[in-house]
């Protein structure tokens, strides 16, 4: 303070309270290193460019990805790094949302990585501005998504198969879905029922069968158990209005990642008229009986064999004079395992109660065949007299249905397990290890120079080594460890009630594996193997992406090394 006549008298002092200020700073501060550590440590590609798509900003990831330093990418445009052979297109798909100033999410774009290779990418951005609402530039993020597109190649490949499996059956297939529409037909069904088969992907089963609702397929899906196949008889109706019994075997598939129902579904026109005949008339029965298409017996009230036809006798190889007088239930046709069975089945016969199922029986030579069998009460002038039997052999459609099962479990190249039925099986075993506090170990593995081998000495030679490498891990692990192909030349493997103590030994059989191989085939190349491990534990547990991120992480770390050396 100051007084004129005598000068300063005081100090007057202001005293703000900077508490929150500070805190304010300290929390931006820990934002910033938060963020920092975030995009360093990231799998995807972490970016930002300026207003003409000069990048200004790029995470470390990008040398992951592409190959470049983050330092050799600062002031290029995004565009400098597409396909030739896109650039023009994706160049301007690009710019536009720059126009925009919109934010845009999954735009796919092919890139070349340092190295000269492709790369796919998944890129999404949001515009950046300032306080003011100016446009500064984009930022966003980059996801390599090359084995994605490998995997979509693999499944194009095996929907051609599936699908000349499926068109080339006698009988109608419908894949339905959980809500009550089809999901998949062949060409015999658009055939038989008189649509397109576009109208019956608009359609479901309530449109064909009055029987079934939508909420009663919802109800068959939830209630269907795994692994067993339900058979039915119902009828169709064509678009013409035509009725046509059929008999349906229905089972639970897996089609596109999700639970269907896969029915083949066969027409019994034939065999329901000559089963209606054989009721109808006496005089009739023996001509109609022994001219029935399918293995046909007449057994009495008693359940005692009276009458076969030659196509019983073609099939099981027994003559009537063999079989006759002969009990249903004896086990002459039937394996031990299936003899209580068909006693429970004579039981329901003889009280004139109608049987469908599907059973395994024998021949004369012991041959076992799976089949369909429908027996019917016979009435004669409105007593019972007995029953008829109907035995249809259905090994050709249980090959069939084998051949689709396995088209979905195997790796048609290879021979080991395809990639989604080896994860169905590595995500079992997780569980199995979490439930018994057992350990698992996993391993992802890639064939080293495979690029090289396919460019130089042609895809068939890539084709064998694969081949060759399969054939090495299954001599060299046990049977309970599963081995399954992620795509191209990547495989997964798990070990059951193993750890990474365990990693030197198995090392140690491969690689042993492996120079017997190398000696063997005697090329002008050696196959090499870069592996990295994970391990379960189920004291700490990971889910199974994280493990496989883990391994996928390690196998690069040894590749890089094998590639240093």
């Amino acid at each position: 303070m100051m007084d004129k006549t005598v000068g300063i008298v005081g100090i007057v002092c202001i005293i703000k309270d900077i508490t929150q200020y500070k805190k304010t700073i300290d929390t931006l501060k820990e934002s910033e290193q938060r963020f920092k550590d975030v995009t360093e440590n990231a799998l995807e590609w972490i970016w930002e460019t300026d207003i003409n798509g000069k990048y200004v900003y790029c995470s470390p990831a990008c040398e992951k990805i592409l190959g470049y330093k983050p330092e050799e990418l600062l002031g290029k445009h995004f565009y400098d790094l597409f396909a030739p052979e896109q650039k023009k297109q994706l160049k301007k798909l690009a710019l536009d949302n720059f126009t925009d100033k919109q934010p845009f999410h999954e735009f796919i774009n092919l890139n070349i990585r340092k190295d000269g290779n492709p790369v796919w990418i998944s890129t999404s951005g949001v515009p950046i501005l300032d306080t003011k609402g100016n446009f500064l530039g984009y930022r966003g993020v980059d996801m390599d998504i090359t084995k994605y597109k490998q995997l979509e190649e693999m499944l194009r490949e095996d929907r051609k198969k599936y699908r000349d499996i499926i068109d080339g059956m006698n009988d109608t297939v419908w894949v339905i879905n959980s809500e009550g529409k089809f999901a998949d037909v062949n060409k015999v069904a658009a055939k038989l029922l008189g649509y397109s088969r576009e109208e019956l992907l608009s359609m479901g089963p309530k449109d064909i069968d009055p029987h079934l609702s939508a909420e009663a397929i919802k109800t068959l899906i939830q209630q269907m158990p795994d692994d067993e196949v339900q058979t039915f008889e119902t009828k169709h109706k064509t678009k013409e209005g035509k009725i046509i019994p059929v008999e349906i075997s229905s089972s639970l598939v897996t089609y596109q990642g999700k639970r269907h129902i896969l029915s083949i579904a066969r027409d019994i026109t034939q065999r329901k008229k000559a089963e209606e005949s054989l009721r109808k008339s006496q005089q009739e029965f023996a001509n109609l009986f022994q001219s029935n298409p399918e293995a046909t017996l007449y057994m009495d009230k008693e359940g005692d064999i009276l009458n076969i036809n030659t196509k019983f006798t073609e099939i099981f190889g027994y003559t009537l004079e063999e079989i006759k007088g002969t009990r249903i239930d004896s086990g002459l046709i039937q394996p031990p395992d299936k003899i209580n069975e068909c006693k429970e089945l004579a039981r329901k016969a003889i009280k004139g109660e109608h049987i469908s199922i599907e059973s395994i029986r024998k021949k004369k030579d012991g041959t076992l065949f799976p089949v369909y069998l429908s027996a019917s009460p016979l009435y004669i002038e409105g007593k019972y007299q007995g029953a008829i039997g109907i035995y249809q052999d259905i090994s050709e459609r249980k090959k069939m249905e084998e051949k689709i099962e396995k088209l979905v479990r195997i790796d048609s190249l290879t021979g080991c397990y395809s990639r989604r039925h080896g994860l169905e099986l590595l995500d079992r075993q997780i569980k199995l290890s979490q439930r018994n506090q057992s350990p698992l170990l996993l391993a992802f593995l890639d064939i080293d120079n495979f690029k090289t081998i396919n460019d130089t000495f042609g895809h068939n030679e890539g084709d064998k080594v694969l081949k060759e490498v399969v054939g090495l891990l299954k001599a060299s692990l046990r049977e309970v460890d599963i081995i399954c192909r992620m795509g191209g030349d990547e495989f997964l493997l798990a070990f059951p009630d193993s750890s990474l103590q365990e990693v030197p030994l198995i090392r140690e059989r491969l690689q042993k594996k492996l120079a017997q191989l190398n000696k063997h085939i005697d090329r002008d190349y050696k196959i090499s193997l870069s592996m990295g491990f994970s391990e379960y534990v189920s004291g700490k547990p990971k889910t199974m992406d994280e493990l496989i991120a883990i391994a996928d992480q390690e196998m690069y770390k040894e590749k890089k090394k094998y590639k240093e050396n």
